[in-house]
C-alpha cells in the first residue's frame, strides 16, 4: 500500500467525515461528495448553450453532485450530428468552457473522459509509432543457404509503420529444444537479407517485428475525434497523447482545473489487446530474468522444450503486459493528472478481445498504481440483470485491497430492449443491491445532453439506457426524492471502513429472512449497518448483531428521520432488533451511543388500523390539453377507449372530495392509494402531503385533514412508453434509419431506429408538423408494442390508526355570525382536560384561505393553545365565507377579525387574558390594525412578513383617486375600487405605535413583495417587539424556514422553555439531568458543544467526560461520554479528571481536549491531552501535555483560543502557556500572572484580554476576581471583583467564558454540591458587561433569554400555588397536586439548608421524575430552585421531602465547609 493510501485508511479509521461533518449532520445534509454523479453524454456535436444550462440546472435542483462528460459518436451510437461543433474546434472549446463555468456557478463538479468516445485513449494526433502495437512475423523455410531474403511481415492498411524486433531460426519442426534455437537478429541487413550459413537440415526462420494494431475509437467517438489508440505500455507514447486531447481540456478549463474540473476518466477498457511495445524485450528481461526473443516462436505456434515451458513463457509475457499496462498507462496517467490538479477516475476492468493474444487488464495491479484519491469504479446494469454484477465483488475487493474505501460505480446501464421502462421504485431497489455489495458512489448511466430545451423527453444516449434525463415524465416529482435517498445512503456508506456484508463468513449480523441483504461499516466507535429488504412485499425480520452496549437507532434514508429502534433487546453479548420493512425498503441501523439499558419497552408491532374508509364516488381526472373526464370508478389509462388517455404519458390530476363528520386527533389518518403506476403526489386541502414514488403508496395525511369537507388531489405520473407507442399511430415527421438489430441479445432482435438527421422543425424550434408529442433521437417502439399499465388504479382507502398523536385534539368547523355572510373557519382544540385554553387566531394573506392556519395546529395544540383559522369575507377566490374578491376591503377584514376576537372573548372555554393574533402578509396588516384597536384584549401579536407596505404600494400606483379603475387584477385576482380608495389616508404605523404589548415579527431578508425595511421600521416603533430576520427567505417560507419560524413562535409564546434558568438542574432529551461540570463550550457547525465532568454522587473519582449539544444554550441533547475511564494511566480507575476543555485546531481540523488529571489525594497532577476527528466522537487519550520535553505537573487549568487561532493553556497561580500549532504540546510560557488563583478563564473584548479566577476555597463559593492585559503575554493588572462584594460571584465559581453570537461574553460558573455533584450541582451562566478594563455582572438573573440578553420571568404565565413549607425534620414532606406540562419550585437557599428529594408522579402513580435539590447557599438567595423537564399534559403530584442529608466536605488541609443544617425552605410552586 502506498503512503498516500495508508494515510487515507488511517483517516477513515479515525472516523473523519466529509468536511468535518458529524455523522448526523452528513445524513441530514449530505455533502457534495455523497451526491450521485450524472454521466452526461454530448451526442456527436448536437450541443447548445441553452441545453447545457437547462440540463445542469435540472441536475442541481434534483440533487446531483456533478457531471461526468463524454463526447459520443459513431454509427452504433447515433447518425444525427452537428459537425460545426467538431472535437477540438473553437466552437466546441467554447461550449466545453461554458459547461465548466455553468458547473461552477451551480456548485457542481465536472469531469470528462480522457479522449473522445469512451475507450480508451485515442485521438487523431496519435502517430503510428505511438499507437498500440502488435507483434507480427513472417516465416521462411530454407536449407543450405548463406544468404536468404526474409519477407517483411504484413502490416494492416493504411498503417505503414513497422520496426523489426528479432530474427530467430529454429529447426523446421513444431517442437524443438531451446538449445537448437538461433538468434540471428544482427545478421539481417537493411534490405532484409539474412547473412547466415545454415547448418545441415531445414530451418524455419522467423522475422519478428511490430506494427500498429489498428485499434481506434471509431465505434464510440464523433468522427472529428477518431484516431489511433495510443501505446498503453510506452510512457513516451502516453505523454505524446497527453499533449493532444487532455492538454486541450486543461487549457480550455484554465483556472477551474482542480476546482470545478476535478476528474479525468479512463472508462472500462474496450480497446482490445496489445501484446507489444518497443521496450518489451528490455522490460521482459528486467521483470522475468531471461531473454524473451528466443522464445518468440511460441507466439507463432511452436513448442519450445515442452508444452509446460512454452505455457510458462506465455504466462510471463502476459504478466509483463499487465504490469506495463498498470504502470505505464494507468499509473502514469494518474501521475500526469495529479500534476495538473486532477483526479484520474478509473474503471479497472474490460476485455482484451479483438487483436492481441491475451487480456492486458489486471484489476488488482491497476488499483495498486492509482493515487489514494483517484476514484475507482465498478459497473452494473439494470437489464440484463446479470451484466456487470458478477464483476462488482472483484472490483470492490481490489479497490479495498488498494486502500480505497470509496467505490464508484457506473450504474444502471441498460439494454435497448428495456428502454424507458424503469421508474424510481425499481431504480432504488437496484441501487440498494449495489450498496449492499460495496458500492458507495453512484454515477448514473446515462443522461444524454438535450440540445432542444423545449423537446421532451429529448436526446437519448443512442440505444442505451437508463434514461436519466430531465425530460423523463417522473423527473419533476421523482428525481429529487430518489437522489436525496442516494445521497443519504452514500453519506453514511462513505464513512469509516468496511467490516463485512451479507456474503461474509462469520458475519457480524444474522437474520431470520434470506431476503435481507446488508453491509456493515465502522466509523470510529460507531457501527453502521445498511439493511435492505429485497422482497416485493412487507417483511418483518429479527436482525441480530454480535455486540452490545450501544443503543440501536434506525435512520431512514428516504425521509432523513432518525430514531431509537422501536423493538430491541440485548442479551448474551448480542443485540436483536426487530424491523418491519415494507416492499424494497432499506434502513440504517446505527450503534453510536453507549447505553446500560437492555431493551425497549415495546415488544411487538401491532396492527393498529381501527377503521378503513373506502374513498368512492366520482373522480375528476384532468389530462393534458384541457382533457378532463369524470370516472365513477378508477381504471388504468391504457385500458381506456379514448386514445388521448390510452396513450397518455405524463402527469394526470385526480380530484375527489372526502367528508369527515369529525376529525379525531386521538388517531392518525393514513391514505392508501393501492396500485399506482408509477408516482403520486398527494395534496389535501391545498397542502402538499408528499410524493409517493415506491410501493406501498401510503401516506399520513392527518395534519392536512379538516373536520368536514376535504379536497383530495392526487397527481399521478406514468412512464413515456405509452405516449411513444401512441405516436407510432401517427405519420412520421422524422427520417429514421433502417431497423437496427441487436446482436448481443438472443436471436438478434430488432430494437429500433436511429434519427438519421435532425429535422428542421426541431433544430429551428418550429411547431411540430404532426400530432406526435414525444421527441426522441432513437425510436424504440412500434405501433403494436404492448402498453404499460398506468395511472391511479387503487383501491383508494383512508385508514384510521390508533396511534395517539403527541397532543390529542379535536377539529370542528365553526361559523361565526358576521353581516350577510357568516365567517367560515376551523377550530382546533387540544384534548387535555383544561377548562380554559389560550387561543391563537390566524389571519391569512391576500387571496389565501383558512388552510394556511392549519400548519400551526399541531404545534399550538401541543402547547395547550386553541387555534382558529378562517376565511376573510371576500379575502380570496377560495373563501367559503364569501369569494367575491371584487368587494375585498382592508377595513372590512379588520372588522371581521374584531368580530372573531369578541366571539372568543365571550366563550367560557377561552382564557380571555391570553388571546393571540397571528397574521401573515395582508393578514399581518389586518392583525396589526386589530391589535391596536383591541389592545386590551390581545395579549400578544405575531406578524409574519406583514404587508405594512400596502398603502404605500397602491397610493404610489394611483396618485389620484381618479386614477383608480373600477376593477384591478392583482395576481389575476379581481379587486374592486373600494379596496384602494380606503387606503388613501391609512397609516399602519399609527397602529404600530399604539399597541404596547409583546410583538414578534418574522420576515425574510429577500422578500420581493414586502421589503423587510417595513418590518425593521415597525420593530423600532413597537414598545415591546422582536424581529427575526430569516436569511435568503422570500415572501412565504420554505419548509426549513417555516420550521424555524415555528420554533421562534413557540419561544415567544412560552419563553421559559428556551430561557437559561440558573441554579436549577437542566435536563437533556432523555429527561436526565445535564451532568457536565467544570465545563467549557465549543461553538462548531452551528451548535454549542458542552464538555464537562460527568460527575458521580458516590465518588470523586473520574467517571468520564460528557458531551452535550444545543442550538440555543437552553435545551440540551446528550451526545455521549466522549472520554470514558481508561484501563490504566492518568485517567485510569481511582484517578481524578477535571476542568475539561475542547478546542478545534485550525491547522489540523482535529478537536483537542485538555484536562487536569490527578491522583485521588491530588499529589500527582498532569495536564492530559486527547483528540478526536469529530467534535462528538470518542476522544483518544494521547498522554500528558509536554513543555520542554517534560509533562506539565500542575492542576486547575483553563484554555483560551485567540482570534488568530493561537491556543493558550491557563494554569492556577499564574502560568500562561502558548500551545504549538497543532495544540499537542507547549511552545513557550508567555506570562506568569502574580496573584492569580484557581479555575482560570480568559476572553478578549475590544482588544482587551480579561482573565477571571477564583480564590482557593475548595468547592465553596467566594468572590472571584479578574485581571486585564493588552495581550496574553501581559502585562497583567489586577482589577478586583467582577460581581458585587459579598455576592460570592452569585454563589458560583468561574469555569469558562464563551462569546454569544452578538459578541457578548457569557460567564459560566459552577454551583458545586458535594457529595451529590451529579444530581444536585447546578450552573450559573450570566452575561458579562465590559467598559474598558471594567468588568461586571451587576445583577443576578434567575432566568434570561440569550437572544435578547435580558431577564425573563418563566413564572409569569404559570398558575401559582403557595406552599410555605420549611422543615429540617428528616422525612417531613409536602405534596402538591398540579395539572400541566411543567412545574417550578421557588424557595430560599441559605447557610442552614440541606437536600430535598423531589418526586413527580402521574395520575397512574408512575414516577416521572425524581431528583435531589440542594437548599444550601453561603449567601442567602431566594428564587427558582427547581424547573422540571417538559412533561406530557396530565395530572401529577409533586412530593418534596426533607432527606436530612447535608452538603459538607473538607479540603486538603481538612478545613470543613458547607451547611450547618438540613433545612428545606419552599415558598411556592408554579405549574405551566
Amino acid at each position: 500500500m502506498t503512503t498516500r493510501n495508508l494515510m487515507m485508511s488511517l483517516l477513515l479509521l479515525a472516523g473523519i467525515g466529509s468536511k468535518g461533518q458529524t455523522m448526523e449532520e452528513a445524513f441530514k445534509n449530505p455533502p457534495a461528495e455523497a451526491k450521485p454523479l450524472m454521466i452526461w453524454q454530448w451526442m456527436d456535436g448536437l450541443v447548445s448553450k441553452e441545453g447545457i444550462t437547462a440540463d445542469l440546472e435540472a441536475y442541481k435542483e434534483a440533487g446531483i453532485g456533478g457531471v461526468q462528460n463524454f463526447q459520443v459518436g459513431g454509427p452504433m451510437q447515433g447518425l444525427a450530428k452537428d459537425t460545426t461543433n467538431a472535437i477540438g474546434s473553437e466552437r466546441w472549446q467554447r461550449l466545453m468552457r461554458f459547461a465548466i463555468d455553468e458547473c461552477r456557478r451551480l456548485g457542481l463538479s465536472f469531469g470528462t473522459h480522457n479522449c473522445p468516445g469512451w475507450s480508451s485513449s485515442a485521438y487523431p494526433a496519435v502517430k503510428q509509432e505511438y499507437a498500440m502495437q502488435k507483434l507480427v512475423w513472417s516465416t521462411t523455410v530454407a536449407s543450405g543457404k548463406s544468404r536468404t531474403r526474409l519477407i517483411m511481415p504484413e502490416t494492416e492498411p493504411p498503417y505503414s509503420y513497422y520496426r523489426d524486433v528479432a530474427v530467430i531460426a529454429v529447426p523446421d519442426q513444431d517442437s524443438v529444444p531451446m538449445s537448437s534455437i538461433r538468434n540471428l537478429t544482427g545478421k539481417m541487413d537493411s534490405k532484409g537479407i539474412l547473412h547466415w550459413k545454415m547448418p545441415q537440415g531445414r530451418w524455419r526462420i522467423y522475422r519478428f517485428g511490430h506494427t500498429p494494431n489498428g485499434k481506434t475509437n471509431v465505434a464510440t467517438s464523433p468522427e472529428s475525434g477518431v484516431g489511433l489508440e495510443c501505446d498503453k505500455m510506452n510512457r513516451e507514447a502516453i505523454r505524446h497523447f497527453w499533449e493532444s486531447y487532455p492538454s486541450i481540456l486543461i487549457s480550455l478549463a484554465g483556472d477551474e482545473i482542480g476546482k470545478t474540473f476535478q476528474r479525468l476518466e479512463i472508462d472500462s477498457y474496450e480497446a482490445g489487446g496489445q501484446d507489444w511495445t518497443s521496450a518489451m524485450p528490455r522490460e521482459f528481461q528486467k521483470r522475468r530474468g531471461y531473454d524473451m526473443l528466443t522464445w518468440l516462436p511460441v507466439a507463432a505456434g511452436m513448442t519450445i522444450d515442452n508444452k509446460a515451458s512454452s505455457k510458462k513463457f506465455l504466462n510471463d509475457w502476459r504478466e509483463t503486459v499487465t504490469d506495463l499496462f498498470a504502470e505505464h498507462y494507468y499509473g502514469y496517467m494518474s501521475q500526469l493528472a495529479h500534476e495538473h490538479g486532477l483526479q484520474l477516475l478509473v474503471q479497472p476492468y474490460g476485455t482484451g478481445g479483438g487483436s492481441g493474444r491475451f487480456n492486458p487488464i489486471n484489476t488488482d495491479k491497476i488499483c495498486r498504481q492509482l493515487a489514494a484519491d483517484d476514484p475507482i469504479s465498478a459497473e452494473f446494469w439494470t437489464n440484463p440483470t446479470n451484466w456487470g454484477w458478477n464483476d462488482v465483488p472483484r472490483v470492490v475487493d481490489a479497490t479495498r485491497r488498494a486502500g480505497h474505501e470509496i467505490v464508484y460505480a457506473e450504474g444502471f446501464t441498460c439494454w435497448p430492449l428495456y428502454a424507458w421502462k424503469d421508474d424510481p421504485a425499481r431504480l432504488k431497489a437496484i441501487a440498494d443491491s449495489a450498496f449492499c455489495r460495496g458500492i458507495n458512489k453512484l454515477m448514473l448511466h446515462a443522461g444524454a445532453h438535450n440540445p432542444w430545451v423545449n423537446a421532451k423527453p429529448g436526446m437519448s444516449f443512442g440505444m442505451w439506457g437508463t434514461q436519466w434525463t430531465p425530460g423523463q415524465t417522473w423527473w419533476k416529482d421523482g428525481a429529487k426524492p430518489l437522489f436525496s435517498y442516494f445521497a443519504r445512503c452514500q453519506a453514511l456508506l462513505q464513512r469509516g471502513v468496511y467490516v463485512d456484508d451479507f456474503k461474509s463468513r462469520d458475519a457480524s449480523l444474522t437474520t431470520d429472512a434470506h431476503s435481507i441483504h446488508w453491509i456493515h461499516r465502522r466509523d470510529g466507535e460507531t457501527d453502521i449497518y445498511f439493511v435492505a429488504n429485497t422482497k416485493d412485499s412487507t417483511l418483518m425480520s429479527h436482525v441480530t448483531i454480535t455486540s452490545t452496549g450501544r443503543l440501536p437507532e434506525v435512520w431512514d434514508p428516504e425521509t432523513g428521520n432518525m430514531s431509537e429502534a422501536e423493538i430491541w433487546k440485548m442479551a448474551d453479548g448480542k443485540t436483536q432488533v426487530t424491523l418491519n420493512l415494507t416492499t424494497r425498503r432499506a434502513v440504517f441501523l446505527v450503534f453510536r451511543n453507549p447505553t446500560t439499558e437492555t431493551g425497549s419497552a415495546k415488544e411487538s408491532f401491532s396492527d393498529d388500523i381501527t377503521d378503513t374508509i373506502p374513498i368512492t364516488g366520482t373522480w375528476t381526472v384532468g389530462f393534458d390539453e384541457d382533457k378532463v373526464v369524470e370516472w365513477p370508478s378508477l381504471m388504468p389509462w391504457n385500458e381506456s377507449i379514448d386514445s388521448d388517455i390510452k396513450y397518455f404519458s405524463g402527469t394526470a390530476h385526480y380530484e375527489q372530495h372526502l367528508y369527515l363528520n369529525e376529525l379525531d386527533r386521538h388517531y392518525r389518518y393514513i391514505l392508501d392509494l393501492g396500485e399506482v403506476k408509477n408516482l403520486a403526489t398527494v395534496r389535501v386541502n391545498g397542502k402538499v402531503c408528499g410524493t409517493l414514488w415506491r410501493p406501498p403508496f401510503t401516506i399520513d395525511i392527518t395534519e392536512a385533514l379538516l373536520g368536514g369537507d376535504n379536497l383530495l388531489k392526487v397527481d399521478v405520473t406514468n412512464l413515456w412508453v405509452n405516449r411513444m407507442v401512441g405516436d407510432e399511430q401517427e405519420p412520421d415527421d422524422v427520417e429514421w434509419s433502417e431497423p437496427v438489430a441487436f446482436g448481443a441479445a438472443p436471436n438478434s432482435p430488432t430494437i429500433g431506429r436511429f434519427m438519421k438527421e435532425v429535422p428542421e422543425w426541431l433544430s429551428q424550434g418550429q411547431p411540430r408538423p404532426s400530432k406526435r408529442k414525444a421527441v426522441v433521437s432513437f425510436k424504440f417502439f412500434e405501433k403494436d408494442t404492448p402498453l404499460l399499465r398506468s395511472g391511479l388504479i387503487g383501491p383508494v382507502v383512508l385508514k384510521k390508526t390508533a396511534v395517539l398523536a403527541q397532543q390529542p385534539s379535536v377539529e370542528n368547523e365553526l361559523w361565526i355570525k358576521y353581516g350577510k355572510h357568516p365567517i367560515y373557519g376551523v377550530l382546533s382544540t387540544p384534548v387535555n382536560g383544561q377548562k380554559k385554553h389560550p387561543i391563537v387566531i390566524v389571519a391569512h394573506g391576500f387571496n389565501g384561505s383558512h388552510h394556511f392556519g392549519r400548519s400551526y395546529f399541531k404545534m399550538l395544540n401541543e402547547m395547550g393553545y386553541m387555534c382558529y383559522t378562517f376565511d376573510f369575507p371576500c379575502g380570496g377566490t377560495g373563501s367559503r365565507t364569501d369569494n367575491n374578491t371584487v368587494n375585498m376591503s382592508v377595513i372590512d377584514e379588520q372588522k371581521a377579525l374584531e368580530t372573531i376576537v369578541r366571539y372568543f372573548k365571550s366563550h367560557s372555554d377561552v382564557d380571555k387574558k391570553n388571546i393571540v393574533l397571528l397574521g401573515s402578509s395582508q393578514g399581518g396588516l389586518i392583525a396589526a390594525l386589530t391589535a391596536a384597536s383591541l389592545q386590551k384584549d390581545i395579549s400578544k401579536l405575531i406578524l409574519e412578513f406583514p404587508a405594512l407596505c400596502i398603502p404605500d404600494n397602491w397610493n404610489s400606483r394611483y396618485p389620484q383617486v381618479s386614477d383608480i379603475p373600477d376593477t384591478t387584477k392583482v395576481w389575476q385576482v379581481p379587486i374592486g375600487r373600494q379596496f384602494f380608495t380606503e387606503l388613501r389616508n391609512m397609516d399602519p404605523y399609527q397602529a404600530v405605535e399604539a399597541y404596547r404589548r409583546p410583538v414578534l415579527i418574522i420576515h425574510g431578508d429577500a422578500d420581493p413583495v414586502v421589503p423587510i425595511d417595513y418590518s425593521r421600521r415597525a420593530v423600532k416603533l413597537y414598545k415591546d417587539a422582536r424581529l427575526l430576520e430569516i436569511p435568503n427567505a422570500g415572501h412565504g417560507f420554505g419548509a426549513e424556514d417555516f420550521q424555524r419560524s415555528l420554533a421562534c413562535i413557540r419561544q415567544f409564546l412560552c419563553p421559559s422553555r428556551h430561557a437559561v434558568i440558573n441554579g436549577v438542574p437542566w435536563y437533556d432529551q432523555h429527561g436526565n439531568v445535564v451532568n457536565a461540570h467544570g465545563a467549557g463550550i465549543t461553538y462548531d457547525n452551528g451548535r454549542y458543544w458542552l464538555f464537562g465532568e460527568y460527575k458521580s454522587d458516590s465518588t470523586n473519582a473520574f467517571p468520564g467526560f460528557s458531551c452535550y449539544s444545543s442550538s440555543d444554550l437552553a435545551t440540551w441533547r446528550f451526545e455521549r461520554v466522549v472520554l470514558p475511564v481508561q484501563k490504566n494511566g492518568i485517567l485510569g480507575p481511582q484517578r481524578v479528571g477535571e476542568r475539561v476543555k475542547v478546542m478545534k485546531c485550525p491547522k489540523t481540523g482535529q478537536y483537542v481536549m485538555l484536562m487536569h488529571t490527578d491522583a485521588m489525594d491530588y499529589n500527582d497532577p498532569h495536564i492530559g491531552i486527547a483528540t478526536s476527528p469529530a467534535i462528538n466522537g470518542e476522544y483518544q487519550l494521547k498522554g500528558t501535555l509536554q513543555y520542554k520535553g517534560k509533562p506539565i505537573k500542575q492542576w486547575d487549568m483553563g484554555v483560551f483560543q485567540d482570534d488568530d487561532g493561537t491556543g493558550y493553556l491557563l494554569i492556577h497561580h499564574g502560568p500562561i502557556y502558548r500551545l504549538s500549532n497543532d495544540y499537542l504540546s507547549v511552545d513557550t510560557m508567555v506570562a506568569r500572572v502574580e496573584g492569580m488563583g484557581e479555575s482560570p478563564a480568559m476572553f478578549k473584548k475590544d482588544g482587551i484580554y480579561y482573565l477571571l479566577t477564583s480564590n482557593l476555597t475548595s468547592w465553596e463559593r467566594n468572590d472571584n476576581y479578574y485581571f486585564t492585559a493588552p495581550s496574553p503575554a501581559g502585562p497583567w493588572t489586577r482589577q478586583g471583583n467582577f460581581c458585587p462584594e459579598g455576592s460570592l460571584t452569585w454563589n458560583s465559581q468561574t469555569t469558562f467564558v464563551m462569546k454569544l453570537p452578538d459578541g457578548t461574553p457569557m460567564y459560566m460558573g459552577d454551583r458545586w454540591s458535594y457529595p451529590h455533584q451529579a444530581s444536585a450541582a447546578t450552573y450559573v451562566w450570566l452575561p458579562l458587561q465590559t467598559n474598558g478594563v471594567r468588568l461586571s455582572i451587576p445583577a443576578y438573573w434567575n432566568a434570561w433569554d440569550v437572544r435578547t440578553i435580558a431577564p425573563v420571568d418563566p413564572l409569569k404565565e404559570c398558575l401559582k400555588t403557595q406552599v410555605n413549607f420549611s422543615s429540617n425534620d428528616i422525612g417531613a414532606k409536602t405534596t402538591i397536586p398540579f395539572k400541566g406540562r411543567r412545574i417550578f419550585v421557588t424557595g430560599e437557599a441559605n447557610a442552614h439548608g440541606g437536600y430535598a428529594k423531589l418526586t413527580i408522579r402521574n395520575q397512574k402513580g408512575k414516577v416521572c421524575v425524581t431528583t435531589l435539590i440542594d437548599f444550601y447557599a453561603k449567601m442567602p438567595e431566594q428564587g427558582i430552585r427547581y424547573a422540571s423537564p417538559i412533561l406530557p399534559m396530565d395530572e401529577y403530584e409533586l412530593v418534596i421531602e426533607v432527606t436530612g442529608d447535608r452538603s459538607n466536605w473538607t479540603d486538603k488541609r481538612h478545613n470543613l465547609y458547607g451547611t450547618d443544617g438540613c433545612f428545606v425552605n419552599v415558598l411556592a410552586v408554579y405549574n405551566e
